[in-house]
Protein backbone atom coordinates (compact mmCIF):
# COMPACT_ATOMS: atom_id res chain seq x y z
CA UNK A 1 0.00 0.00 0.00
CA UNK A 2 1.27 3.43 -0.94
CA UNK A 3 -0.03 6.98 -0.83
CA UNK A 4 1.34 9.43 -3.39
CA UNK A 5 0.12 13.03 -3.38
CA UNK A 6 -2.84 11.96 -1.19
CA UNK A 7 -3.98 9.24 -3.60
CA UNK A 8 -4.03 5.70 -2.29
CA UNK A 9 -2.58 2.74 -4.20
CA UNK A 10 -3.22 -0.87 -3.24
CA UNK A 11 -0.94 -3.45 -4.88
CA UNK A 12 0.25 -0.67 -7.24
CA UNK A 13 -3.33 0.01 -8.42
CA UNK A 14 -4.66 3.52 -7.78
CA UNK A 15 -8.07 3.87 -6.20
CA UNK A 16 -10.56 5.78 -8.32
CA UNK A 17 -10.98 9.48 -7.48
CA UNK A 18 -13.67 11.76 -8.84
CA UNK A 19 -13.54 15.47 -7.99
CA UNK A 20 -16.66 17.03 -6.45
CA UNK A 21 -17.54 20.71 -6.91
CA UNK A 22 -16.99 22.34 -3.52
CA UNK A 23 -18.46 25.85 -3.46
CA UNK A 24 -19.00 25.85 0.34
CA UNK A 25 -15.29 25.58 1.19
CA UNK A 26 -13.18 26.85 -1.74
CA UNK A 27 -9.89 26.31 0.15
CA UNK A 28 -10.63 22.56 0.26
CA UNK A 29 -11.04 19.93 -2.41
CA UNK A 30 -13.54 17.08 -2.18
CA UNK A 31 -13.36 13.81 -4.07
CA UNK A 32 -15.24 10.55 -4.17
CA UNK A 33 -12.72 7.80 -3.41
CA UNK A 34 -13.76 4.36 -4.68
CA UNK A 35 -12.42 0.97 -3.66
CA UNK A 36 -14.34 -1.84 -5.32
CA UNK A 37 -18.03 -1.24 -4.66
CA UNK A 38 -17.44 1.22 -1.81
CA UNK A 39 -17.37 4.96 -2.50
CA UNK A 40 -16.95 7.67 0.11
CA UNK A 41 -15.97 11.33 0.19
CA UNK A 42 -12.51 12.55 1.19
CA UNK A 43 -11.58 16.14 1.91
CA UNK A 44 -8.22 17.78 1.38
CA UNK A 45 -7.72 21.13 3.12
CA UNK A 46 -5.39 22.82 0.64
CA UNK A 47 -4.05 25.32 3.17
CA UNK A 48 -3.16 22.74 5.85
CA UNK A 49 0.16 20.90 6.02
CA UNK A 50 0.61 18.10 3.50
CA UNK A 51 3.25 16.36 5.61
CA UNK A 52 1.26 13.09 5.55
CA UNK A 53 0.39 13.22 1.84
CA UNK A 54 2.84 10.45 0.96
CA UNK A 55 3.82 7.15 2.56
CA UNK A 56 4.93 3.66 1.70
CA UNK A 57 5.12 1.33 0.27
CA UNK A 58 3.97 -0.59 3.34
CA UNK A 59 2.64 -4.09 3.85
CA UNK A 60 -0.33 -4.32 6.21
CA UNK A 61 0.34 -7.22 8.61
CA UNK A 62 -2.13 -10.09 8.75
CA UNK A 63 -4.88 -9.38 11.28
CA UNK A 64 -4.37 -5.62 11.08
CA UNK A 65 -5.92 -2.69 9.20
CA UNK A 66 -4.61 0.56 7.82
CA UNK A 67 -7.19 3.25 8.59
CA UNK A 68 -7.41 6.71 7.03
CA UNK A 69 -9.65 9.59 8.03
CA UNK A 70 -11.92 11.23 5.49
CA UNK A 71 -10.58 14.73 6.31
CA UNK A 72 -7.08 13.67 5.28
CA UNK A 73 -4.98 16.62 6.41
CA UNK A 74 -6.76 16.82 9.77
CA UNK A 75 -6.87 13.10 10.59
CA UNK A 76 -4.72 11.30 13.12
CA UNK A 77 -4.96 7.81 11.64
CA UNK A 78 -2.65 4.93 10.70
CA UNK A 79 -0.22 7.42 9.21
CA UNK A 80 0.31 8.65 12.80
CA UNK A 81 -0.55 5.67 15.04
CA UNK A 82 0.28 2.71 12.81
CA UNK A 83 -1.80 -0.33 11.90
CA UNK A 84 -4.89 -1.24 13.94
CA UNK A 85 -5.24 -4.84 15.19
CA UNK A 86 -8.55 -6.43 14.19
CA UNK A 87 -9.46 -7.21 17.81
CA UNK A 88 -9.45 -3.46 18.61
CA UNK A 89 -12.22 -2.67 16.10
CA UNK A 90 -15.49 -2.21 17.96
CA UNK A 91 -18.00 -0.96 15.40
CA UNK A 92 -18.66 0.98 12.23
CA UNK A 93 -19.14 4.74 12.04
CA UNK A 94 -22.42 5.69 10.35
CA UNK A 95 -23.15 9.23 11.58
CA UNK A 96 -21.39 12.38 12.72
CA UNK A 97 -21.84 13.03 16.42
CA UNK A 98 -19.99 16.35 16.52
CA UNK A 99 -18.15 18.48 13.97
CA UNK A 100 -16.13 21.69 14.29
CA UNK A 101 -15.24 24.34 11.75
CA UNK A 102 -11.44 24.72 11.75
CA UNK A 103 -11.66 28.02 9.84
CA UNK A 104 -14.21 29.58 12.22
CA UNK A 105 -12.57 29.35 15.66
CA UNK A 106 -13.53 25.65 15.98
CA UNK A 107 -17.20 26.54 16.43
CA UNK A 108 -19.61 23.62 16.01
CA UNK A 109 -20.96 22.91 12.54
CA UNK A 110 -24.54 22.27 13.62
CA UNK A 111 -25.64 21.40 10.07
CA UNK A 112 -23.50 18.21 10.30
CA UNK A 113 -24.51 16.96 13.77
CA UNK A 114 -26.05 13.45 13.55
CA UNK A 115 -25.88 13.45 9.74
CA UNK A 116 -25.44 10.11 7.98
CA UNK A 117 -21.79 10.08 6.86
CA UNK A 118 -22.69 8.25 3.66
CA UNK A 119 -25.23 10.89 2.60
CA UNK A 120 -23.05 14.01 2.94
Amino acid sequence: MTMINEKLYINDQALSYQAIDNKKEPQSSLSNETLGAITHKVKIDNIASNSLADFGPVIVPKGHYLVLGDNRRHSADSRVYGFIPHHELKGKATAIAFSVNYENYYLPRTDRVFQDIYQL
